[in-house]
């Protein structure tokens, strides 16, 4: 079981949000997943909580099973960066937060389909 299983447990949480651009969140996903297929993709913060304006930045954390590599997460971010998308992507390895933050910031993750 990754990380991500272990805290994730509402049905709500393993659906992209719906509030966010689609098309954006299918952009976000497509880059990450062409350096890394298969990679389980989590938005979090305003996006995901539905308070974010329109310019807000897109916090997105990946899980892989086991810590990214951090060369493969700068390939990722430099994919991201390319992006035709005005607003940034912030991205972390959930193997690389802390504890803490994973209770916090799961309690409010959707996943990225």
């Amino acid at each position: 079981m990754n990380l991500t299983e272990k805290h994730i447990l509402s049905p709500r949480n393993q659906i992209f949000d719906e509030g966010s651009s689609e098309a954006t969140l299918s952009l976000i996903s497509m880059a990450i997943r062409s350096i890394e297929p298969n990679a389980n993709i989590f938005l979090f913060g305003s996006r995901a909580e539905q308070t974010a304006s329109p310019r807000s930045d897109y916090d997105v954390a990946i899980d892989c099973g086991e810590r990214i590599p951090l060369e493969v997460m700068s390939r990722m971010r430099g994919a991201l960066e390319d992006l035709p998308i005005i607003q940034k992507v912030d991205i972390v390895d959930v193997y690389r937060t802390s504890e803490e933050f994973r209770k916090i910031a799961f309690s409010n993750w959707k996943r990225i389909v």
